[in-house]
């Protein structure tokens, strides 16, 4: 009988181990806003699109749950002229009963007129960006896009930048796969071209300059015969600035054609990307340099 009975309380703590609650899952948003935990940021020195910001977070209660940096948190400085930091790259921590944990996470800057910050700066919670960003953030998380490709993406929502910096030319698919993304989630129309500007990460500076660098256009066009082409940019005047190609004879098909505009020293204005025949246009792309 006393064999019987041990075996039965072995078997009843099998069954309740194997049914035991598993620890609730809460956001870091949430969390900070329902007053569960209390956070202290601060940043590691590292570019504000890596992992820029160590978080101390302390459970205030007798809660256990697993905490979630959720992408889409938002921590400003607390020290004037630096950027906000936007997590990226939903984290996990375990938290238990007024026990204190440290973590550093993956961010991006949420503002680009601002400088980027040195090491050991404090930040404090300030909120959640809008749905369609934190869509953006899942985004570049599922494809490890923590560059500047990614930060261009967070910066079209943070400061209304546009879709056509969205690009890397040393990258054509993951670009073309972020682009085809951000067009779906925001019902924009995809550019006829791209445009690459200055982005810093040097500590006390402004971390994106306006000016373009260089433009990128690519178009398709089918020739029904041959025919000797010229590809160029042009001013408002009409005034070929730089030559991709000139005379160059092409069969009948279908061609593919690249250009890179070097905008370096271009004064600020439209230009036009011209394939010509002779003097007949037979495509014209309108560029804008700033």
């Amino acid at each position: 009988m006393k064999h019987l009975l041990h075996a039965l309380v072995i078997l009843l703590l099998c069954v309740g181990t194997s049914h035991a609650t598993p620890p609730t899952i809460i956001n870091l948003s949430k969390a900070i806003e329902q007053h569960i935990v209390t956070v202290n940021a601060e940043t590691t020195g590292s570019s504000y699109n890596q992992q820029a910001l160590k978080l101390t977070i302390k459970n205030t209660g007798s809660l256990t749950f697993n905490l979630v940096m959720n992408p889409g948190v938002i921590f400003r400085p607390d020290s004037a002229g630096y950027q906000p930091l936007i997590l990226a790259g939903e984290e996990k921590m375990y938290m238990t009963p007024l026990k204190e944990n440290t973590i550093t996470v993956q961010t991006f800057c949420a503002d680009s007129r601002m400088s980027a910050p040195a090491k050991g700066i404090s930040y404090t919670y300030q909120g959640m960006g809008n749905d369609t960003l934190v869509k953006a953030l899942y985004f570049i998380k599922q494809n490890r896009i923590y560059n500047i490709l990614g930060q261009s993406a967070v910066w079209m929502f943070t400061n209304g930048h546009s879709l056509n910096q969205v690009y890397d030319p040393a990258n054509e698919f993951v670009s073309k796969k972020l682009m085809d993304y951000l067009i779906n989630i925001t019902g924009r129309t995809e550019p006829q071209y791209y445009v690459q500007t200055t982005v810093n990460n040097a500590v006390g500076e402004v971390v994106y300059d306006p000016k373009t660098l260089k433009i990128f256009a690519k178009f398709e066009e089918q020739l029904d015969a041959p025919k000797k082409l010229t590809l160029g940019i042009y001013n408002e005047n009409g005034e070929m600035i730089q030559s991709v190609f000139e005379d160059r004879t092409y069969g009948k098909a279908g061609h593919r054609f690249r250009v890179e505009f070097e905008a370096i020293g271009v004064d600020p204005g439209k230009y036009y990307i011209r394939l010509k025949e002779g003097d007949a246009v037979l495509r014209e792309t309108m560029v804008e340099v700033k």
